[in-house]
């Protein structure tokens, strides 16, 4: 799409345009054209990549989009996009942790780091836990809430906190038989001067879980979670 071309559009097409980038479509034709004028800006930076369609919650400090290496016949990876407001150190930083908890098969593989270019680009995940959570009427099977324990023991012995324990940042694999972590802005290693204390992802992560999981159903069925927490604090 060339840019001058935008303006030739009616208003039905570029509400078309922009719900496929998941943007909001209200306002008038000229403020839809800017904005959209000014994605498509955005995704010249990213030429090696063809973008589908945006994915999941927009963040605080980015977004995420499905795409496709032009290059081959890949399969679709997510490219996470960071607003200006993250540093390019801060960005290389959470690739870096979420690459060492990747290798370990506990995050999504990331496939390219570019902070200068302000992004990072990993393998495509499944559900969110708060989707699986939801759908199951505020329940987590005993089966689920084991493997997210030990999602969190094997995060501490691979030495990376990650500090966020949000459901919307806890995924299936595309095949839902694994769970993995995403979105290690709050990541950390784990190392004496951190003063994380001992198994701080499955000591903290797992109180933040489960206060987060109650604040959706506060009668959530949780007891596994809960027996790990009393066993480690006593």
């Amino acid at each position: 799409m060339k840019l001058e071309n935008l303006k030739r559009l009616s208003l039905e097409k570029l509400k078309a345009i922009a719900d496929d980038f998941g943007m909001a479509t209200c306002g008038t034709k000229k403020d839809l054209v800017a904005r959209l004028e000014q994605r498509y800006n955005d995704i010249g930076k990213y030429g090696r990549y063809t973008f589908l369609r945006q994915v999941g919650v927009e963040g605080k400090d980015a977004r995420a989009f499905r795409v496709v290496d032009k290059q081959g016949n890949g399969p679709v990876l997510v490219m996470k996009v960071f607003k200006s407001s993250k540093s390019a150190s801060k960005i290389q930083r959470e690739g870096d942790l979420q690459r060492v908890a990747g290798i370990h098969g506990l995050a999504p593989e990331v496939v390219d780091i570019n902070p200068d270019a302000r992004y990072i680009v990993m393998e495509e995940m499944g559900e969110t836990l708060f989707e699986v959570f939801r759908r199951q009427r505020g329940t987590l099977t005993l089966k689920q809430q084991r493997e997210i324990l030990a999602l969190f023991e094997k995060l501490d012995r691979c030495g990376v906190f990650h500090g966020d324990p949000n459901p919307l940042n806890i995924m299936t694999t595309l095949d839902n038989k694994q769970w993995k972590v995403i979105d290690f802005g709050f990541a950390r290693r784990i190392t004496k001067r951190t003063k994380l204390g001992d198994r701080p992802n499955a000591r903290l992560m797992t109180v933040g879980l489960i206060l987060q999981l109650r604040g959706l159903y506060s009668a959530a069925a949780l007891a596994v979670l809960e027996e790990v927490v009393k066993d480690i604090e006593g």
